[in-house]
C-alpha cells in the first residue's frame, strides 16, 4: 500500500489498486485504516470475493498482478494470471518460484 502511495505522489496515474479475494478478519481492518491514513480512499478498491468466471477479465485488464501469499500449496491464481499475459509479481516463498519459474518477478 505504501509503495502505491509513493507511486501516486511521484506521478499522476489513473490506475487503481484493486484487492480481490476473501478479506481476512485479522488484517482487513488494518488495510482499511492504512487506506484512510494514506488518503487513498478514491484510489484503492476492495472487491472482496469475485466470481471465478470474472477472474480472467480482471487478470487481463490489470497492468500488473500481485500474488503475495506465503502459504500456498498449488498457486492456481498465479498460473491463471500468467496465462492472461499480464506481468505477475509473487512472493519468493515455495512453491511460487517452482510454479512460476522465470515468468514472474
Amino acid at each position: 500500500m505504501q509503495a502505491y502511495a509513493i507511486l501516486k505522489q511521484r506521478r499522476m496515474t489513473p490506475e487503481k489498486l484493486v484487492f480481490v479475494g476473501t478479506e481476512s478478519p485479522e488484517y482487513g481492518w488494518k488495510v482499511r485504516v492504512e487506506i484512510r491514513r494514506l488518503g487513498l480512499e478514491s484510489d484503492v478498491l476492495i472487491k472482496g470475493q469475485v466470481a471465478y468466471e470474472e477472474m480472467p477479465a480482471l487478470f487481463q485488464h490489470a497492468l500488473l498482478n500481485i500474488f503475495a501469499s506465503e502459504c500456498e500449496n498449488c498457486p492456481n491464481i498465479v498460473l491463471e494470471a500468467l496465462a492472461a499475459g499480464s506481468p505477475v509479481v509473487v512472493s519468493n516463498c515455495p512453491p511460487m518460484p517452482e510454479f512460476a519459474g522465470d515468468a514472474v518477478i
